[in-house]
Parts: C-alpha cells; sequence; structure tokens
C-alpha cells in the first residue's frame, strides 16, 4: 500500500527534476473547461497583485435578466486569498456577459459597479489560446472619481504603497497544484 501511494510523489518528483534542467519554451496555460454554454478557468493573475491568490471564473450562457440583469448570462469570479494578518479569505464578483461568440466570452462589471468604485474591467477569455486577460481602466475623468483617488492616494504614500496605473492588464495562469490545459477539457485549444 505503501508503495502506490510513493508511487505518485516519485513521479512527480522525477518530472519536476526533468523539467527543471531544461529551458521553458511555452509559456503555462491555466486549465479551462468548455462547454456549450458553459466556460470555467482556473489559475491567479500576473503580475501578482495579493500574495497566494487563487481565481476560479466561471461563465454561464443563459438569459438571467431577471437575476442579474445580464440579457446574455453572468460570470462568477471567485478569489481566494490571504489577509494580510494571514487569514483565509474568500471574494466574488459577478460579470455581465458583454459577448459570447464561438470561440470567445468578453464579460465586465456593471455600469452601477463601474460608478461605485470608479474603474472599469474587462474580462476576455479566448478558448483558441487558452488564456484570460483582465484590463482595468481607472476613471479619473468623473470630479468624484479623481477625490477617490487623491484620498486613496494619500493611504497608500502613508503605507508606501504604489498606487495602481491608470490602465493594467493581467494574464491568468496557472497556480502550482493547477492541472495542465488540455484538448479534453477545452476542443478550441490550438497546440
Amino acid at each position: 500500500m505503501k508503495s502506490l501511494v510513493a508511487l505518485p510523489l516519485l513521479l512527480s518528483l522525477a518530472a519536476v527534476a526533468q523539467t527543471s534542467t531544461k529551458p521553458e519554451t511555452k509559456r503555462a496555460l491555466p486549465r479551462m473547461t468548455v462547454l456549450q454554454d458553459y466556460v470555467t478557468v482556473e489559475g491567479h493573475w500576473e503580475p501578482r497583485e495579493i500574495k497566494g491568490d487563487d481565481i476560479e471564473i466561471t461563465c454561464v450562457r443563459l438569459d438571467a435578466h431577471r437575476f442579474f440583469g445580464s440579457q446574455k448570462g453572468y460570470c462568477l469570479v471567485a478569489y481566494a486569498f490571504s489577509s494580510y494578518d494571514g487569514h483565509p479569505m474568500v471574494k466574488t464578483d459577478y460579470l455581465d456577459i458583454l459577448n459570447w461568440g464561438n470561440t470567445r466570452v468578453i464579460a465586465g462589471h456593471n455600469k452601477t459597479w463601474e460608478w461605485t468604485e470608479c474603474e472599469s474591467q474587462t474580462y476576455v477569455i479566448d478558448f483558441p489560446t487558452n488564456t484570460v486577460t483582465m484590463t482595468s481602466v481607472l476613471n479619473k475623468a468623473d470630479k468624484r472619481c479623481v477625490d477617490r483617488y487623491r484620498r486613496i492616494d494619500a493611504l497608500h504614500k502613508a503605507e508606501t504603497k504604489a498606487l495602481p496605473k491608470d490602465i493594467e492588464v493581467f494574464t491568468l495562469v496557472p497556480g502550482v497544484a493547477d492541472m495542465a490545459a488540455d484538448k479534453q477539457a477545452n476542443p478550441f485549444l490550438k497546440d
């Protein structure tokens, strides 16, 4: 019985030893599962915003205007991370699906969220390249948002942290324990 338990560990150590001697030629892709009206992907953002964060994005295509105000469907984004004092935390966001094409889903926050947060975020889930990008744009045209960023800037300077840039782009990459991308889960994946 012990040998059955030890075998996967030895195989994974051998795989790590093999891959650590070779230079990486391809960028690792997050695990993505694509079905007709359902997509899920797991990983973490690069560049890393929160140390140790894990993200899962699940999108469902359906007429959900009664529940979410969306005619095309919604995406649920779940973040798992450690707080500043080390406690595990979870944060969730709902996104409206803006476009669900044959090979791509585009989602974003609704206008109320953008007005409240003074920021817009657009997520693009591309099936053939098995990639997810999130573009974040800060609203610095609205006086209310400018005042908000001045207050945030003062807090960041007191904590010696950099203020977010006006436009940032993040890419979802696999975590250490995430399964690799494969054609069985994502039939659109190009080699």
